[in-house]
């Protein structure tokens, strides 16, 4: 078994030797000066390529970014003295139907009385409560 090992190994420190060899030629020099040059294009292309990708990528945050200030700008302007409506003037007002859509998953301890916690609470008659949930989810079903 020591003998196997010892002649499979001699290839290989012999190949150490000729790579030790090479590794003091004129040559490796050269090609570790290449090979250099040739990593450092990549990483060059690489980060160029990257950083047009993120600015491309960018571009429409900067349209809805856009927007937003544009929006606030022109708000200041057009609707600086809005008074709000006050209780009176709200309740005077015809209901429009709106929903509350609630989503429950494994909220079979709480959500019977969040939902009449939510209905006693209500000073508005014209809405719909949707609770969703799940078929795999019997607790909550019932």
């Amino acid at each position: 078994m020591t003998a196997q090992l010892l002649n499979a190994a001699i290839p290989v420190m012999a190949e150490l030797g000729e790579l030790k060899d090479w590794i003091g030629s004129d040559a490796f020099r050269d090609d570790a000066g290449n090979a250099a040059r040739f990593y450092w294009m990549m990483l060059s292309w690489a980060t160029a390529y990257s950083a047009i990708a993120i600015f491309l990528s960018s571009i429409d945050d900067a349209f809805i970014d856009l927007y937003y200030w544009v929006y606030r700008v022109q708000r200041l302007f057009t609707r600086p003295f809005r008074k709000v409506p006050s209780l009176k003037k709200l309740h005077e007002m015809p209901q429009k139907r709106f929903a509350v859509m609630v989503p429950a998953w494994q909220e079979s301890d709480v959500i019977a009385r969040m939902l009449v916690h939510t209905i006693k609470s209500m000073d508005y008659a014209q809405y719909d409560i949707f609770v969703g949930t799940y078929p795999n989810d019997p607790e909550t079903i019932a």
